[in-house]
């Protein structure tokens, strides 16, 4: 055991209570329930509408793309509905499949 771990150790909780309220307050920052998938989707749409809503970065992107400002926010904005593709399928619980199978086996 460190030094420095006795010396923190009456701040833990307070730290503690810090993280859990900044994840609370913004869901952009992730929690053990987030996959990967929802936390790409989140991180892409918020790029996205920083982008939309910054009319440098707009005109900027509009320049390079040699289309109008008007097109381009329109762009953005159609890919914010799915970023990141289609989900994926939802995971199946092996434990559920092997009961179902075990009761199916007893009803017979």
């Amino acid at each position: 055991v460190g030094p420095l771990q006795h010396r923190y150790a009456p701040h833990r909780p307070s730290l503690i209570a810090q993280i859990e309220h900044l994840i609370t307050r913004y869901p952009g920052t992730g929690n053990v329930d987030v996959t990967k998938y929802e936390w790409a989707t989140s991180h892409y749409r918020d790029t996205l509408s920083t982008m939309v809503t910054h009319y440098d970065v707009l005109s900027g992107m509009a320049v390079i793309e040699n289309e109008s400002i008007a097109r381009t926010r329109l762009k953005l904005l159609e890919k914010m509905r799915q970023p990141c593709g289609k989900p994926p399928a939802p995971e199946e619980d092996e434990d559920a499949n092997e009961m179902a199978a075990v009761k199916e086996e007893r009803a017979e």
